[in-house]
């Protein structure tokens, strides 16, 4: 039997999108009231474009001219003996959803559903008259990059990472044990100076304490087996310190930024915690989406980490530093801008977070995971899976 899919269209992606990733339809009908809440001709190419890519299938969009319970009811299709309708009232308008009510109501002799879905669980919540679906699921994860650009602003990097075994999950694991106990030193000793921004390279005589900075973090490197072979040498009467580096070539850019190291292992206990389909580190985005003409420069921002649970996006940021109320709003803003309105903001903190700052985070629903430098790798899984399950 053919099921089509009736959808009110809403300006926020998860509500047009739930159903379409929950169950299999053949047909997508998107309504539609006439006026400013209408959607653009760019946007609506923009849905049905990503909607076909991904599912195969061509939406259609019907206006409905008054926003009233019988122009909608008027407008619905008339009923046809071998197909199913199904009439998603997930953050419908009401209206609409009114309509559909008194639609099945009135055609019980057809075969029409109605539905809705808490989104930021991705569960169905009701289905009247209620009856089996199993023969009809397949859930559809959508990728990062996918739902970005469903949203208006497709990332312009999104780097994936194989943290399922070899080398770069080993050296992770293995420079975060050998620099935890001295984080604060370690953001000091990538921000030396080198004469060519080599990571095996740091200048020492820019201030007093560098030098001691950079022979604390190197003791630590070099009693884990990963760095060696020091030699002091003088370029222009600047004093830098050289050594090697016994790291897979992969890994190399672990030692590039401070703030790496925590997002890279923050990302890895995602993955280990199996509640996410999707990793992406570092992603970089674009403003507004829309480049800018000429030589001027595009607003751009980054993400330190975007974990898709369901179809539901969680922005992160990384913060190699106790936690304040300013990295709140910060990654705050960041996940309504680019997550939209059911994302999901996080905020990862090697140091523990002070009571004002983790009852600001509870009030702002802000995931918090603070103290990773004071836990192992398991705890730090067991502490984000513990938040998606």
């Amino acid at each position: 039997m053919k099921r089509v899919l009736i959808e009110f269209y809403s300006g926020r992606t998860p509500e047009n999108l739930i159903s379409l990733l929950k169950q299999r339809y053949d047909e997508i009908l998107f309504y539609v009231f006439k006026g400013k809440n209408a959607p653009t001709e760019k946007d609506k190419k923009h849905l049905s474009d990503v909607v076909e890519e991904i599912l195969g299938i061509r939406p259609q969009f019907r206006y409905i001219g008054k926003v009233d319970i019988s122009s909608v009811v008027n407008s619905f299709p008339r009923l046809l003996p071998d197909v199913e309708y199904e009439v998603d009232i997930t953050g419908g308008n009401e209206s609409f959803i009114a309509a559909a009510g008194i639609w099945q109501e009135r055609e019980k002799q057809g075969k029409i559903f109605l539905h809705q879905y808490d989104i930021q669980k991705g569960l169905l919540l009701h289905r009247y008259p209620a009856s089996a679906e199993k023969e009809n699921s397949f859930p559809y994860y959508l990728t990062v990059p996918q739902l970005l650009a469903l949203s208006g602003t497709p990332p312009l990097l999104a780097p994936q990472y194989n943290f399922s075994y070899g080398p770069l999950r080993n050296e992770i694991l293995r420079l975060w044990s050998a620099v935890k106990p001295c984080l604060k030193d370690w953001n000091t000793f990538c921000s030396l100076q080198s004469r060519n921004s080599s990571v095996k390279e740091k200048r020492i005589d820019q201030k007093p304490s560098h030098q001691d900075v950079f022979f604390r973090v190197y003791r630590r490197l070099k009693e884990a087996k990963i760095a060696g072979n020091e030699r002091r040498i003088t370029d222009g009467g600047k004093i830098y310190m050289l050594f090697d580096l016994f790291v897979d070539r992969d890994a190399v850019f672990l030692y590039d930024k401070a703030g790496t190291l925590l997002e890279m292992y923050a990302a890895l206990a995602a993955f280990e915690a199996d509640v996410f389909h999707d990793i992406r580190v570092g992603v970089t985005l674009d403003w507004n989406g829309v480049p800018s003409p000429g030589w001027e420069p595009d607003p751009r921002n980054e993400v330190d980490l975007i974990l898709m649970h369901e179809n539901l996006p969680i922005l992160a940021s990384c913060k190699n530093t106790e936690p304040s109320n300013e990295f709140l709003y910060e990654i705050m803003t960041m996940s309504r801008h680019y997550g939209g309105f059911f994302s999901t903001p996080m905020l990862f903190s090697s140091r523990v977070a002070t009571s004002s700052v983790r009852q600001r985070a509870k009030e702002m629903d802000i995931i918090l995971i603070d103290g990773i430098a004071r836990m192992d790798f398991q705890r730090f899984t067991q502490r984000i899976r513990k938040h998606f399950q």
